[in-house]
């Protein structure tokens, strides 16, 4: 199994949250962790394209699994929703970098996919957890950039 861990805490590897990852590091040392301190600023694009990529290849595999499902069925609504958060977590990785035309772009790519996966994964008619995805959908929201526009499919 491959694990991505983001860590948010100040304190990078000597956080409490670290402490059980090594600890389920050593106990399962067949599977794959990725570790990101992502609280700390993040200083070059090449981090910023690292994290997003790892993030991007489980999106990828909610994909493939979720294919399997129809868009109506609970498991297929939170396993879209975790796109959500996947997205909205890339998201604060690029506000991190210091500015450049690469970090807009990138901006703007990661709220366009946000925007494709809101208008075509889920239900149209309301379902349970809606409200839920509705303020994450605004907190993706509050990441675009004018003059920010998607390609139309």
């Amino acid at each position: 199994m491959r694990f991505v861990v983001l860590n948010g805490s100040p304190k990078g590897d000597v956080s409490i949250t670290m402490q059980y990852i090594q600890f389920i590091q050593k106990k399962y040392p067949s599977h794959e962790f990725l570790i990101h301190n992502i609280s700390q600023r993040i200083s070059k694009l090449e981090e910023a394209r690292q994290i997003t990529g790892a993030m991007e290849g489980a999106l990828k595999e909610i994909d493939t699994i979720n294919s399997k499902m129809e868009a109506k069925e609970p498991i297929a609504i939170f396993a879209n929703f975790l796109q959500l958060r996947i997205i909205r977590t890339i998201l604060d990785v690029w506000g991190k970098v210091p500015g450049s035309d690469v970090k807009a772009a990138a901006a703007c790519d990661w709220w366009c996919k946000g925007e494709k996966i809101l208008k075509t994964k889920f239900p149209k008619e309301h379902f349970l957890e809606k409200d839920i995805v509705v303020e994450l959908v605004g907190e993706i929201n509050s990441f675009k950039q004018p003059g920010c526009a998607c390609p139309s499919n």
